[in-house]
């Protein structure tokens, strides 16, 4: 049985309380957010049907894309549009995100079989 589904659920959710957190704030139109969560379900719902290298990229784009795009709306909203707080808290959150890493792979060396 394929649960694909239901991490596209998850990642659907994520991107729209993203989304509208962001309308929220007034940091992205109304429309957008609707137009973003609809383009997001085409291709996502598209590279699951077809797979192969298209659902790889869908994937992989979104994976990575999602990660980067909220680090980057979370330094502009904390940084009240500032491009040169932004880039300090950017430059906090790559070196929390390093540490994290190299957390992850110390733990994981410990259970490795």
């Amino acid at each position: 049985m394929n649960r694909g589904w239901v991490w596209d659920l998850l990642s659907l959710v994520t991107l729209a309380l993203f989304l509208l957190n962001a309308s929220v704030e007034g940091g992205v139109p109304l429309w957008f957010v609707s137009a973003a969560l609809m383009v997001f379900v085409v291709l996502k719902a598209a590279g699951r049907g077809t797979g192969g290298t298209f659902g790889r990229a869908v994937r992989r784009t979104f994976a990575v894309g999602l990660p980067v795009a909220a680090a980057l709306m979370f330094s502009m909203s904390r940084s009240a549009g500032d491009s040169r707080g932004s880039v300090l808290i950017l430059t906090g959150v790559l070196t929390l995100i390093i540490v994290l890493v190299g957390l992850y792979i110390m733990v994981r060396a410990v259970f490795r079989r």
